[in-house]
């Protein structure tokens, strides 16, 4: 009878111990959810607001593009529509897909194929946005010019006054967009790598 005895104890204790097992690891998938989650915030954040910017730009040249009454304006002020509403969108989409990461409905293995999928698309998208950024500095200036001064920068460009002058801040603007597109792009690499880091941790 004791040993019976022992024995239901014995059970009792191990289906005790399972059970703390069991809830640990679900607070520690808990924990980490948070912490990952919390990597991306900051960063949403920012990006949603730049997206609002970006859509109001596009609707005030939506709402103004019979003014570009040349082909090449006219085509210009469309590049720059798309590239102010697609951008934002594929960038909040990918940011948001790898934010919204579900860890407690994965494995260890599954989650960090999702991650490194969803990280590879936002990275891509952030590469692509680095080379699109030089095409709409150049679209970007003549269209502006239209919508707030009505001068064709195309067709006048050589006849403005001080053309050299305006060639050079050109050049120093350009210079000043490359450095904050490198700075933006280190930025998403840093923090996907941390979110990895904090990912991996669940490996142990």
């Amino acid at each position: 009878m004791e040993l019976d005895d022992l024995k239901k104890e014995w059970t009792a204790l191990s289906a005790t111990v399972q059970t703390q097992k069991l809830l640990t690891t679900q607070l520690i998938k808990e924990m980490t959810q948070v912490r990952y989650t919390q990597k991306f915030t900051k960063l949403t954040r920012i990006e949603s607001l730049g997206a609002v910017v970006c859509f109001i730009a596009a609707l005030l040249l939506l709402k103004n593009l019979a003014i570009f009454n040349t082909w090449y304006l006219f085509a210009s002020a469309l590049l720059v529509i798309a590239y102010l509403i697609l951008l934002p969108l594929f960038t909040l989409k990918s940011l948001y897909a790898l934010k919204n990461i579900n860890i407690h409905r994965r494995s260890f293995k599954e989650t960090v194929y999702t991650y490194t999928q969803q990280k590879q698309r936002l990275l891509l998208i952030q590469r692509v946005g680095l080379v699109l950024n030089f095409f709409i500095l150049l679209l970007g200036i003549p269209v502006a010019q239209m919508l707030f001064k009505g001068n064709d920068l195309y067709r006048d460009f050589t006849a403005m006054e001080s053309w050299e002058l305006k060639l050079g801040a050109l050049l120093v603007f350009g210079l000043g967009l490359a450095y904050f597109s490198r700075w933006g792009y280190r930025c998403y690499k840093s923090i996907t790598h941390n979110a990895e880091e904090i990912l991996n941790e669940l490996k142990d």
